[in-house]
């Protein structure tokens, strides 16, 4: 396996899409309350994707080298039929996965779930992103054990890697993954009139 600029190139304009493309879902969808108010019956702050450490340096620097090595793997043949099953299955129940905890009554509302039980256009678009990038970081993992990688390509993905959860790390000590508050009594559902769960 050869290191390819091409690949590398290819993967962080094919990421830098998806990111901006989650960034125009955001921006357009006008229902989202405003960044930084504050959540009904709470003392907790609204957040956007900008206001998230692994949605941003995380998503922009991390991910764009783990589909680099992703990459590498399928140009050079390592992945057959079985394993792309097994990886879209991943995929699938990442997904999932993260769709019934962004869901949950516990869950804060944020740019993805603006209010308890629902989805925005960002977190529909987020959840096949997520999914896709579970998938290819495992897979990435576990040819780093198996397989040798050139070491380019081993370097850049474990660099990936360790910035991604560092930034994720950065997440939750900021409290950006805290739990909705649960001593107040009302939970943050859609007002009737503003159509938004948040106050000014």
């Amino acid at each position: 396996m050869h290191f390819s600029w091409k690949i590398l190139v290819i993967a962080e304009l094919v990421n830098l899409f998806c990111v901006g493309l989650m960034f125009w879902a955001q921006w357009i969808d006008k229902g989202l309350p405003t960044r930084g108010s504050t959540i009904t019956g709470t003392h907790q702050k609204f957040l956007y994707m900008q206001d998230f450490y692994h949605c941003t340096w995380g998503n922009l620097i991390g991910v764009p080298l783990i589909i680099c090595a992703f990459g590498h793997l399928m140009a050079n043949g390592f992945l057959n039929w079985w394993q792309w099953m097994l990886i879209c299955l991943l995929a699938i129940l990442s997904a999932i996965r993260y769709l019934q905890s962004g869901l949950s009554e516990n869950h804060k509302p944020d740019q993805g779930y603006p209010c308890t039980g629902e989805i925005s256009l960002y977190g529909l678009y987020y959840l096949l992103y997520f999914g896709v990038c579970i998938a290819m970081s495992t897979t990435v993992i576990c040819y780093a054990f198996v397989k040798s990688f050139q070491v380019t390509v081993h370097y850049l993905a474990a660099f990936g890697l360790i910035q991604y959860v560092v930034c994720y790390t950065a997440d939750i000590m900021t409290g950006h993954f805290d739990l909705l508050e649960t001593e107040q009594k009302k939970k943050p559902e859609r007002a009737s009139q503003k159509g938004m769960c948040y106050e000014e």
